[in-house]
């Protein structure tokens, strides 16, 4: 019986050890269960997070892209009503009081015919002033609102415009258009001419 012992005792020691094995590893497994875990965690909290944070950042640049577009949409009514107050006052100047102007100068120069006036130098002077004020009433209305660029394109609108101002004494201006047209509406057109 006594080689039966030490066999017994191997046994229980062999079982003993492996037990003492498994539990270890059994431990080793279940801290890397929970690292893996709280590490899945955390990947997905960085990646909801970065998410997030791509989505604030599209959102607000989709805000201020908006803002630009509705700035630049009021900025371009306004513009466009600033143009129509223009050309409103131009063309009444233009249809309303030069034409009065005009009658005026008509008058005057029936009144010059006559051979009895005593005041022709005095009516001279008024036919001067009041071609003047025809002019400059003339200059005006284009300057307000030029409709050759509106009938005829930005190029004979600069043209008609440099005339006008060569018309004057203190400044000569030369327009020399290399382009045949500019591919803009009228509107587009007239922003350039205004700057």
């Amino acid at each position: 019986m006594e080689l039966s012992k030490p066999t017994i005792y191997f046994e229980k020691y062999y079982d003993f050890h492996w037990i003492g094995a498994l539990q270890r590893m059994n431990n080793v497994v279940i801290i890397i269960a929970i690292v893996l875990i709280a590490l899945f965690i955390i990947i997905a909290i960085i990646i909801f997070v970065v998410i997030q944070q791509r989505r604030f950042i599209r959102i607000d640049k989709e805000r201020k892209d908006l803002e630009k577009a509705q700035e630049y949409r009021l900025a371009e009514a306004m513009v466009k009503s600033q143009e129509i107050e223009r050309k409103s006052i131009a063309e009444n100047l233009h249809e309303d009081i030069a034409p009065l102007l005009y009658l005026c100068l008509m008058d005057l120069n029936a009144l010059s015919e006559l051979k009895d006036f005593k005041y022709s130098s005095q009516l001279n002077f008024t036919k001067n002033n009041l071609n003047i004020a025809i002019n400059k009433i003339r200059g005006v209305s284009h300057i307000l609102h030029p409709a050759a660029i509106e009938k005829f394109g930005f190029f004979h609108g600069l043209k008609d415009f440099s005339s006008i101002l060569n018309s004057s004494e203190g400044v000569k201006l030369e327009f020399d258009n290399k382009l045949n047209k500019i591919s803009l509406d009228s509107f587009k057109q007239l922003m350039l001419f205004r700057i």
